[in-house]
């Protein structure tokens, strides 16, 4: 999906879609709720749900990309994933709209994977979740 001189992000596969929001409230509640939308697409059969993260500074102090993201069967029924911390228990929901305290997530439906995404079909075979 990389197009030549077009460097791909780092992948990171998470296992669940809870992982996802949770890393995405960490940067949230880190950089002082400053919300990141979630892209999602298609690859195949595959849903791709997955936000593009940077890294403060890498050896040589670049900045690295990281495509964090979530593979799942079927599409997400709803436009925000929702994250909270309720009676000491961890709440994740998908809503049609925000409602509530927590943070809401946007989902941003992409027509194609971006770019600099590289994801092989065959690699999400591995992983997918129902």
């Amino acid at each position: 999906m990389c197009e030549e001189g077009v460097k791909p992000a780092i992948n990171l596969k998470l296992k669940s879609l809870e992982d996802l929001a949770r890393l995405l409230a960490s940067k949230a509640f880190s950089s002082g709720k400053e919300v990141t939308p979630v892209f999602y697409f298609k690859v195949g059969e595959f849903h791709v749900y997955g936000s593009l993260l940077f890294t403060d500074g890498f050896f040589d102090l670049n900045t690295l990309p990281i495509f964090v993201y979530y593979v799942s069967k079927k599409p997400l029924k709803g436009r925000f994933i929702g994250y909270r911390i309720e009676a000491g228990k961890e709440l994740v929901e998908v809503v049609d709209a925000p409602e509530g305290t927590g943070l809401f997530f946007p989902v941003i439906e992409l027509e194609d994977p971006p770019l600099f995404i590289k994801i092989e079909k065959d690699e999400l075979k591995q992983t997918a979740q129902q």
